[in-house]
C-alpha cells in the first residue's frame, strides 16, 4: 500500500503530517458517507472472514468482530457537518478531532464504560499500521473501524492514535493503553483458563508447584493416592515458595504448595491459602563429632559452623540464631535438603532442618552418621496450600488438600 493509500484509508485520526495540508480537497470523502449503503453488506463481509484470526480470537467476547457494525446511514458525527474540508483532515476519529490534544482524566467508576472488545480492536489496528489495514484484516470497513475506536476515544477521554504518512502510530496516551490492552487480554484469558479449569469435568489436569521437601515426600505419596483413584492427571513444578507464588498469580499453576514462617508470603489478592499442617525443625549435627549430648538447644550451636538452605530459610536461620544470642557461621549453602544431610553427615557443619527434610528419600541413607535434636520451644513453619479464590470447591484440588493434610 502506498502512502497516499495509508493517508486516504485512515483520515479518521488525527493528522501530524504537515506536508498534507493540499489534500484539503478530498475532505467531502472524511465521513464517507457514500459507503454507508454498504452497510447490510458488511455483515456478509464478516462472515466470509469467520475463519481469519481464530487463533487471536478464541472467544466470541474478546473477539472485535462482534462489535456492532455502523449503521446504514454512518456519518461520523464528532464534528459539525461541513468539517471535512481540508482542514478538517486535521482532525481524527472520535476524540481526536476534538479540538486539542490534553486528556480529561476518567472519573471514578468510568471504567465500566470501556468496552474490552474496542480496546482489543485498537490493538489489532495499531499491529495492522492503519485503519484500512485493520478493517481489511477483519472483514470491516475502514469507516466501521474508525467509528469504534472513535468510540473508546471519547469513552476514555483522549486521543489515542495519530495518524503520518506511514499510517496510524499511538500517542502517548495510545502507548499506555496499549501496554494495558495487552495485559487485559493476558489477565481475561486467565481468568477464562481458571473458569475452564475449576468447573470442568474431574479429568482436568492440575497444576502444582511445590517446595522439595514436600515434592519428594507427602506430595508424591498423595499423588500416586489420586491417581489410583483415577481422575484428571497432575503436573507438578519444583519451585520454592516465592517462585511458586509468582507462578500462580501470573496463571502458569492451578495451586502453589509453600511454606511460610509467621506473616511472610501475603497471599496474593483474590487468592485463598488452605493450612495442610505445620513442620516443625530439627538441629542436626555430624555424629562423629560426638556433640548429642552437650548441644540441647539452639544456643548451644553458637560456636559451630552452619550449613544453611535456600534464601528463605537462611534468612529465617539468622533470626532465629539472632533471638538465640548468636550470628551463625555459615560455611555452606545449598537448596537440597538431601545436600545439607550429605555435607552435615560428612562432618562439614550443623544444620536447621524441617521434619519433612528428615522424611524424605535419601534422609535413611544418612541416619547413622547424623543426630537429631528436637527443638520444641522453636515456633514451626505453616504448609499450605495457595490457590484462586475461583477454584475453591474444585474437587480435584479439594482432594488433594485432603490427602496432604492427612499425610502431614
Amino acid at each position: 500500500m502506498s502512502t497516499d493509500d495509508h493517508a486516504r484509508g485512515d483520515e479518521g485520526i488525527a493528522d501530524t503530517a504537515g506536508t498534507e495540508g493540499p489534500e484539503g480537497p478530498e475532505g467531502p470523502e472524511g465521513p464517507e458517507g457514500p459507503e454507508g449503503p454498504e452497510g447490510p453488506e458488511e455483515a456478509a463481509d464478516a462472515d466470509a472472514f469467520d475463519g481469519v484470526f481464530e487463533d487471536d480470537f478464541d472467544d466470541a467476547e474478546l473477539d472485535p468482530r462482534t462489535l456492532p457494525q455502523p449503521s446504514p446511514d454512518y456519518v461520523d458525527q464528532t464534528e459539525p457537518p461541513g468539517a471535512g474540508d481540508g482542514a478538517g483532515r486535521s482532525g481524527g476519529t472520535g476524540a481526536s478531532r476534538r479540538s486539542g490534544t490534553s486528556a480529561v482524566a476518567p472519573r471514578r467508576g468510568e471504567e465500566e464504560q470501556l468496552d474490552l472488545r474496542k480496546l482489543l480492536l485498537f490493538e489489532r489496528a495499531v499491529a495492522a499500521g492503519s485503519l484500512t489495514a485493520a478493517a481489511a484484516e477483519l472483514g470491516w470497513t475502514q469507516p466501521a473501524v474508525s467509528q469504534q475506536l472513535g468510540s473508546l476515544e471519547r469513552a476514555l477521554g483522549t486521543q489515542l492514535l495519530t495518524r503520518t504518512t506511514r499510517g496510524v502510530v499511538p500517542t502517548p496516551a495510545g502507548r499506555i493503553m496499549l501496554g494495558r490492552a495487552e495485559a487485559i487480554r493476558a489477565q481475561t484469558r486467565a481468568a477464562l483458563e481458571d473458569l475452564t479449569s475449576a468447573f470442568s469435568s474431574a479429568e482436568q489436569t492440575l497444576r502444582i508447584a511445590a517446595f522439595p521437601s514436600l515434592m519428594g515426600g507427602p506430595l508424591a505419596e498423595a499423588l500416586e493416592q489420586l491417581a489410583a483413584g483415577g481422575g484428571g492427571g497432575f503436573e507438578v513444578l519444583e519451585h520454592e515458595p516465592p517462585e511458586a507464588l509468582d507462578l500462580l498469580r501470573r496463571g502458569r499453576v492451578d495451586v502453589a504448595l509453600i511454606f511460610r514462617h509467621g506473616t511472610d508470603d501475603a497471599v496474593p489478592p483474590d487468592h485463598r491459602a488452605v493450612s495442610l499442617g505445620v513442620d516443625r525443625h530439627r538441629l542436626i549435627l555430624p555424629r562423629r563429632w560426638d556433640l548429642h549430648g552437650d548441644v540441647r538447644e539452639l544456643g548451644d550451636a553458637g560456636e559451630l559452623p552452619w550449613v544453611a538452605g535456600c534464601q528463605r530459610c537462611t534468612e529465617h536461620l539468622q533470626q532465629v540464631c539472632a533471638q538465640a544470642g548468636f550470628s551463625p557461621t555459615i560455611r555452606h549453602v545449598t537448596d537440597d535438603p538431601q545436600a545439607i544431610q550429605a555435607l552435615v553427615a560428612h562432618g562439614l557443619g550443623v544444620a536447621l532442618v524441617s521434619r519433612l527434610a528428615l522424611r524424605a528419600p535419601g534422609a535413611a541413607g544418612f541416619a547413622d552418621r547424623i543426630d537429631v535434636v528436637d527443638l520444641p520451644d522453636l515456633a514451626p513453619r505453616e504448609v499450605a496450600a495457595v490457590h484462586p479464590e475461583s477454584w475453591t470447591g474444585a474437587v480435584r484440588l479439594d482432594e488433594l488438600i485432603s490427602a496432604l493434610s492427612r499425610l502431614l
